[in-house]
């Protein structure tokens, strides 16, 4: 096995072993208050998102703790992004509306699904598309390789009888009336004159503040345009920093506790209000060492 050059990728340790139990501390509550949720849901495919959602942001925070453990906290940031993207979505469906909103996630997501499997059915003008993209690719130099998916047309016609279910009717109108107005993706909270973009969708929920401050941020580590802010050395001897860089490991922490928080005071608010006292208690043990973060 290639070792490592120690100055460029050392072998940190669990060097922030606290923070990443903390964080881990936060993810175990929060399986308990998505425990309570399931227990109490009743309904149909309408409530699926709200738990989905939930819990994707629950799983995003359980890989920055393993991630902060070991002192790699740059990748940290894409993920917090994630989370936050998630945050707005989930609290946008709780805000008002939540079962017709949900069905608009599920509508978007059941056509997202029929277009991949247009992309890659030979038979098809967007199929032509994709072998073009590929032939015109430097680092595909085959072309499109042969893509056989048994059973993608049975899943086709299973989803095409779900949108046309009376449950999804109405959710279904409204994306084909989107597509119909020019708008070739459109994202779910567009649908019943909800906000055209992730900006207005943040400041709709009084949340443009940490839009500018946070997502704004983290959108330039996710496109790679942050490589060299954080990425080189000080002082005298300039050059460029190791991997697993220890810097902005106590404020991405702080930042991923506050997301967490966030999510659970207004989704008990919403859904679990007989909890609420559970969550106080909760918050009460780990609140000296958020304080610390800050």
């Amino acid at each position: 096995m290639t070792k490592p050059i120690n100055d460029l990728h050392p072998n940190m340790g669990e060097i922030f072993k606290g923070y990443s139990d903390l964080l881990a501390e936060v993810v175990n509550f929060g399986t308990h208050i998505l425990s309570w949720d399931i227990d109490q849901a009743n309904g149909g495919d309408e409530q699926l998102p709200v738990l989905l959602i939930f819990r994707n942001i629950l799983e995003h925070l359980d890989a920055v703790s393993l991630l902060i453990r070991q002192s790699s906290v740059e990748p940290s940031k894409n993920l917090l992004r994630v989370m936050f993207e998630s945050l707005l979505n989930l609290e946008y469906m709780l805000d008002n509306d939540c079962e017709r909103r949900g069905l608009a996630f599920l509508v978007c997501g059941y056509h997202t699904e029929l277009k991949f499997i247009e992309k890659i059915s030979e038979d098809t003008a967007a199929h032509y598309q994709l072998k073009q993209k590929f032939k015109a690719d430097k680092s595909m130099p085959s072309g499109l390789p042969s893509i056989n998916i048994p059973g993608k047309r049975e899943q086709e016609q299973r989803i095409l009888k779900i949108l046309a279910l009376p449950l999804y009717r109405e959710a279904e109108a409204e994306y084909q009336a989107l597509l119909s107005a020019g708008k070739k993706n459109p994202s779910w909270y567009q649908l019943f004159g909800g906000p055209p973009n992730i900006d207005q969708l943040a400041t709709k929920l009084n949340r443009q503040g940490l839009y500018e401050l946070l997502y704004r941020t983290w959108s330039n580590t996710i496109h790679g345009q942050n490589v060299i802010k954080g990425n080189m050395t000080n002082g005298i001897d300039t050059g460029v920093a190791q991997i697993r860089n220890p810097r902005d490991a106590k404020q991405v922490t702080l930042h991923a506790c506050n997301i967490a928080l966030l999510l659970f005071q207004f989704f008990i608010t919403k859904r679990l209000p007989q909890e609420k006292n559970k969550l106080s208690i909760w918050y009460k043990t780990v609140q000296p060492e958020i304080s610390k973060l800050r």
